[in-house]
């Protein structure tokens, strides 16, 4: 299976004009097309490089974002290239493992007791400020539902910030 697509992506031309100015690299969104929904990854560099491109979305692709997509685009200044969706659920799984890793870690350099890190990661190549709150009992939540419920009005970073509840 090959990792780039030589075909054209659904997304009409002007949509993708715009989005060039329109998101910051390494920011994705998700544009509805006639053949179904493509996430569209703006690249930092003027011919996208897939290697480096996908590696610098890593840690803010959502798993539901890429879950019903049909087609998958980097997008730079001079050109664009097609990506097999297939790559982003690999980054996802390589994610993952590495969250495991990072709160593993995380559970013997923070106090048991509601104790709280600020960090970012030596590898981390965006540098995006890591949140770390250890919480004293056994936890398993979704942090996008059940967050208001146990901190109140606290605001999640998107796309920018990592947060980590650990219990």
């Amino acid at each position: 299976m090959s990792f780039l697509k030589k075909d054209t992506t659904p997304v009409d031309i002007e949509t993708l004009k715009r989005l060039r100015f329109k998101l910051n690299p390494w920011e994705y969104t998700i544009v509805n097309t006639d053949d179904g929904s493509v996430m569209v990854i703006r690249s930092g560099r003027d011919i996208p490089d897939i290697i480096n491109d996908l590696d610098m979305i890593m840690d803010t692709l959502e798993e539901e974002d890429i879950e019903y997509i049909v087609a998958a685009c980097l997008l730079g200044m001079n050109e664009s290239i097609n990506v097999n969706i297939s790559v982003l659920w690999s980054l996802i799984d390589r994610r993952k493992e590495k969250d495991a890793r990072i709160v593993d870690d995380l559970r013997r350099k923070i106090d048991r007791n509601y104790g709280v890190l600020l960090f970012t990661l030596p590898d981390d190549k965006r540098k995006l400020y890591r949140l770390a709150i250890r919480i004293p009992y056994p936890i398993r939540i979704m942090v996008d539902d059940s967050i208001p419920e146990l901190f109140g009005n606290l605001e999640l970073p998107k796309h920018g910030e990592i947060v980590y509840i650990i219990g």
